[in-house]
């Protein structure tokens, strides 16, 4: 049976860096403890029990640190997964329907443009898509395909976002939006990869996305 405490049951018993408030043991409350750390957690006396307490909520809040790092720049379901060490699905390119949001926003200045991509950002991760990638101003926001969404979702969730996007943006935003059959997965070389997606006729929706004016929102037809 694998030690709950990583790495070594010797570094568990190891006081850590900082010092929390020590929680008060609860009378009549047993606490679950592996038998590997039994002797020498006994051997040590009633302190000992403390610092396997501090250790284990050190270790929590640290992965949880780890998790909102990653969580930026993944979905928080492949993150958990990275972080507990759980396996994750196969990176091949596989078929599939593939929801994207195309988001063009502008600023008078770098800093209200770099204000209004922050926003575009957060809006997509309270409806739970992902920001798949940002070049210049404009944002690709995917959903419904592999490794990169947290959940399905339907051309209603779509419509939602598209329309919160517009209302807190206003005339500082253009869409383009819609959904088609398509391939996700690696792409790239053996050097340089990308998990990312693929759909047909995707140079005529950017076209399209730089023919509207700021203000609209239109879903592109295949």
């Amino acid at each position: 049976m694998a030690c709950p405490i990583p790495p070594a049951c010797t570094n568990c018993l190891k006081p850590p860096r900082w010092k929390p408030t020590r929680p008060k043991p609860q009378p009549g409350r047993r606490h679950r403890l592996h038998p590997a750390h039994r002797p020498a957690i006994e051997s040590r006396g009633e302190g000992a029990w403390e610092e396997i307490i501090i250790v284990m909520l050190g270790n929590f809040f640290e992965k949880r640190r780890q998790k909102n790092i990653l969580g930026k720049y993944i979905s928080k379901n492949v993150a958990n997964a990275i972080v507990e060490g759980k396996p994750l699905p196969e990176l091949g390119i596989r078929a599939g329907k593939i929801e994207f949001v195309l988001a063009f926003v502008r600023g008078d200045s770098i800093e209200r443009n770099s204000e209004r991509i922050a926003l575009v950002s957060d809006l997509a991760v309270k409806h739970e898509w992902i920001v798949n990638d940002m070049v210049s101003s404009l944002l690709i926001i995917t959903s419904g395909y592999g490794l990169l969404p947290t959940a399905q979702h339907s051309s209603s969730s779509r419509t939602i976002l598209v329309n919160d996007l517009l209302q807190q943006l206003g005339g500082d935003i253009k869409i383009v939006h819609g959904a088609t059959a398509g391939h996700f997965g690696n792409f790239g070389s053996s050097k340089r990869m990308s998990y990312t997606f693929v759909v047909p006729k995707f140079d005529l929706v950017l076209a399209r996305l730089g023919q509207i004016e700021f203000g609209k929102i239109e879903e592109f037809v295949f």
